[in-house]
């Protein structure tokens, strides 16, 4: 006779759900996102060394980036050592959110707005000065934010991940659709419009595909 698989659950110890699928997947990608997060470090790094003659707005930009974007990486390590190893065998905990959490959302909404109004200047310079697409992208990214931080606000009042799931992540799901969109309008405009300055002349044209290949790389792709 075949003999029984064993029990995943200790005798008189409560069977925990499977966290594949949630925390699992949370901390699979903080440790992907430390990656990324030292590459953005080392980008900061090389851009004082290489640019040192930017203006100072620029590098205050960058440098409120790269800080954000650690504070972002700490929140979530602060969140899997809260559910993993501070509330560990405490299945009660998983059932509301943390501080970190809740306040992730916000960063993120924030490093969002900076960089896309960024953009939104690129498409102001390169329109020479036309007012409406720049326009219909900060509508776009103050509505983002506005998401994102309507969001954060609420996780604080359904402080259970249910109460949340069923009234408020809508909200969440928005904010994420209105990115997308303000990436897409922001990279087929700056598309548009490095295609308008063609010259005829190779070497122009090259840097121009250059150009088009760079808006597609940061405004889609590594989004």
């Amino acid at each position: 006779m075949a003999e029984a698989p064993p029990s995943t659950a200790s005798p008189g110890l409560p069977e925990f759900p499977p966290l594949d699928n949630t925390l699992g997947a949370v901390l699979v990608g903080t440790a992907v996102a430390s990656m990324f997060c030292g590459l953005s470090i080392h980008q900061t790094y090389r851009y004082f060394r290489t640019y040192q003659s930017d203006a100072y707005y620029l590098k205050i930009m960058v440098s409120t980036l790269c800080l954000l974007d650690a504070v972002h990486e700490l929140m979530a390590i602060h969140l899997c050592y809260y559910y993993m190893v501070t509330n560990y065998f405490n299945p009660v905990r998983l059932q509301s959110g943390v501080w970190s959490l809740r306040l992730i959302v916000l960063v993120t909404g924030v490093v969002a707005t900076i960089t896309h109004l960024f953009f939104s200047r690129r498409v102001f310079i390169l329109s020479v000065r036309q007012r409406l697409y720049p326009l219909v992208a900060s509508i776009l990214v103050a509505a983002e934010l506005a998401f994102c931080l309507t969001a954060t606000i609420v996780t604080f009042i359904d402080v259970t991940f249910e109460s949340f799931q069923e009234h408020s992540a809508w909200i969440v799901y928005t904010a994420l659709g209105v990115r997308v969109l303000t990436d897409v309008v922001l990279t087929a405009t700056l598309i548009y419009y490095l295609q308008r300055s063609r010259t005829g002349f190779t070497g122009t044209d090259s840097m121009i595909d250059v150009l088009i290949l760079y808006a597609i790389n940061t405004g889609l792709v590594t989004r």
